[in-house]
């Protein structure tokens, strides 16, 4: 329902961005940047709380994934070679391919996800947080 952003703008654009995204039941905490050097690399993970389990996702790890039950044994899902974005290119490129998209990645969800950062912009440059229409 709402952003809020704060983040380190310079010349370039909006270089890192910490943002509080309000859902009409929670609250979840994103951050991302863009400044650190070139050797360092592509760096992503994310840690999730569930109701029965926690996931942890650090691709910088062996596996990437491992998944911890509440009262069981750690899971470490076998997962395919390459990330997510890798298949959500390939998705879409086979789908130009063959004249017709597969629907997986939508026009609608790219345009939303450009939405959302540009209210993330917005909330970082105007301090304040942003409604989502």
């Amino acid at each position: 329902s709402s952003v809020y952003s704060s983040g380190l703008e310079n010349d370039h654009g909006i270089e890192h961005v910490d943002t509080i995204y309000r859902y009409p039941e929670t609250v979840v905490h994103g951050s991302g940047g863009w400044s650190a050097s070139s050797s360092f690399g592509f760096k992503m993970n994310a840690f999730f709380a569930f109701e029965k389990a926690t996931v942890n996702l650090d691709f910088a790890l062996p596996g990437g994934v491992v998944v911890f039950p509440e009262g069981g044994e750690r899971i470490e899902p076998s997962l395919r070679p390459h990330d997510g974005y890798y298949y959500e290119l390939v998705d879409f490129v086979q789908g130009i391919g063959r004249g017709k998209l597969s629907g997986t990645v939508t026009p609608e969800s790219a345009a939303d996800s450009v939405a959302l950062c540009l209210a993330e912009a917005r909330s970082v440059r105007e301090r304040r947080e942003v409604t989502i229409d």
